[in-house]
């Protein structure tokens, strides 16, 4: 196999394509047994991956996303990345505070459904009882 200087990255979550470059030097990403640096011509692997900073260099930048769990595949200069969640991120930082404002949305939301929920139940007794 033809050894080269660059591989293809993409990095997917459930909603998009986050990321998609065919001219990578090097790809560090957390697994779940630690992290891992992934340069041209790595060998065939698969992992979980954990919760942490992704550094991508390319041959003209360098970007950091954070990711939260999902998968990593590397193949024959391909290496895919799909992630629970992945977002651009300049420090770890940054992404827990985009992450604790997701979980404050999520817990009031939950009480809201809560809230209209039990105000369903309060309406239904009300009418079996008439």
């Amino acid at each position: 196999m033809e050894k080269k200087d660059f591989f293809t990255l993409k990095v997917v979550t459930p909603e998009k394509i986050e990321f998609l470059s065919k001219e990578i030097k090097f790809v560090k990403v957390r697994t779940i047994r630690g992290d891992i640096g992934i340069l041209p011509n790595h060998t065939n692997f698969m992992s979980s991956l954990g919760e942490g900073l992704m550094l991508i260099k390319s041959l003209e930048e360098e970007k950091t996303y954070y990711i939260s769990g999902g998968f990593l595949e590397v193949n024959h200069n391909y290496v895919t990345v799909m992630a629970e969640e992945a977002m651009l991120a300049e420090s770890e930082e940054e992404f827990k505070k985009i992450k604790q404002q997701k979980l404050e949305r999520a817990i009031a939301a939950k009480k809201k459904e809560d809230q209209d929920i039990l105000g369903t139940k309060k309406k239904l007794q009300d009418s079996l009882l008439r």
